[in-house]
């Protein structure tokens, strides 16, 4: 971060998966805040400063009552006069579900359900966090509404693990503008069966000018508000395709499926593998799919990357493909698992392995299996996140 000119005497809020180790190269750079909050999912005693921090431990990908007691704390920092004029803001992966705070009208139970929902429903991550946007009194450009009320500034520097590394969808957007609508998030959360009654009713409200919509582009004053993407998905695919070119394999990079599901993304990636690429070539591809679970469904030991691994050795397979492929959780945390992700190659599949690996998939159970077969990676906590890296190729006949 040294290269990046900050603000004079800023407040410094670091929300996200990556919250503590952005906050450390921002003071390695011989940056010092007057003041913070650093929101995470665990604790990292990483670095020393003069500066006195408010750490808060929250919960993902479900907010918790800590979720909303930091977002309670944010709220005040940024309403308050006192606090700043200036404020820069780190935001990484998970920040929708850690800084977390229900709109007026509706309550901290029923934001739960709707994250709920919403991670269930198998919707896109954009479609996700338009509705997020809607039912916050954070999200959706409303901290930027409150410093900019106070006539302060804003400068947003992210990780970002969202297809195309859109500013409102990264962490949901506390800190910048919103192009979407209550007409747009009250269309998707009418799709959603167990979606709360209470928030579509408000989302009714929002659609019909009841309620104030979110901050839009056209309400932040030139200038007020700066929004930086220092490394997102495309980024952190060239980074993985430069350490295989560095080691002399030939690498390309893909750009990740914007669809719904691993059951998707395999297909994507399958016919990226057999029609776009080369064999023998390395094909990067960062970015994360959904894993859609009902309510009430009892699941095994698993998660979004091992899900995507093992949905795509499978089809690799039904295809007589030679293949090789890992799925690796950035974050270092692959769902429920205490694994980061794992590995497969054509040597690994045969008759047995592929009703197992069926068994897994119905059970929600993806983890479990590539640990018995010893496929999976140790789980470990990384400080950052920008989705899960898909690392494969197709050998030659």
């Amino acid at each position: 971060m040294s290269s990046l000119r900050l603000p004079d005497g800023y407040f410094l809020i670091a929300v996200g998966k990556a919250a503590y180790a952005m906050t450390q190269g921002l003071l390695a750079a011989g940056s010092q805040p007057t003041g913070g909050i650093i929101i995470a999912p665990r604790k990292h005693n990483i670095f020393t400063s003069t500066t006195t921090f408010e750490e808060m431990i929250a919960a993902h990908p479900i907010p918790n009552n800590d979720s909303f007691r930091a977002g309670n704390s944010v709220l005040e920092k940024v309403r308050a006069k006192q606090t700043s004029d200036n404020f820069l803001v780190l935001i990484s992966g998970g920040a929708s579900a850690l800084m977390s705070f229900p709109i007026d009208g509706i309550s901290c139970e029923t934001k739960r359900q709707v994250h709920e929902s919403l991670i269930s429903s198998g919707f896109q991550i954009g479609d996700i966090n338009t509705v997020r946007r809607h039912i916050s009194s954070i999200k959706g450009g409303a901290a930027l509404r409150e410093i900019l009320h106070n006539d302060g500034n804003a400068t947003t520097l992210a990780l970002s693990d969202v297809p195309h590394d859109l500013p409102h969808d990264i962490g949901s957007g506390p800190f910048t503008a919103d192009p979407t609508t209550f007409s747009d998030a009250l269309a998707i959360a009418s799709r959603i069966g167990n979606f709360p009654r209470e928030a579509l009713l408000f989302l009714e409200k929002g659609d019909a000018g009841v309620v104030r919509e979110t901050l839009k582009p056209h309400d932040v004053p030139k200038g007020k508000s700066n929004f930086r993407v220092i490394l997102g998905t495309t980024g952190a695919s060239e980074k993985i395709a430069g350490i295989f070119r560095a080691e002399g394999a030939e690498a390309e990079i893909s750009v990740f499926p914007h669809c719904t599901n691993p059951g998707q993304a395999s297909d994507f990636f399958v016919e990226t593998a057999c029609k776009t690429h080369k064999p023998d070539i390395w094909i990067i591809s960062v970015g994360e799919a959904e894993v859609s679970i009902k309510p009430g469904t009892h699941i095994g030991k698993g998660g979004r990357a091992a899900t995507l691994l093992l949905e795509t050795a499978r089809k690799f397979h039904r295809q007589a493909i030679d293949f090789e492929i890992c799925v690796l959780a950035t974050d270092g945390s692959d769902g429920n698992s205490g694994l980061a992700g794992g590995f497969l190659s054509s040597e690994d599949m045969n008759s047995k392995t592929i009703g197992e690996i069926d068994a897994a998939l119905k059970d929600f159970n993806s983890a479990g299996f590539l640990e018995r077969i010893g496929r999976s990676f140790p789980g470990s906590p990384t400080g950052t996140n920008f989705g899960d890296a898909v690392i494969m190729r197709v050998r030659k006949p």
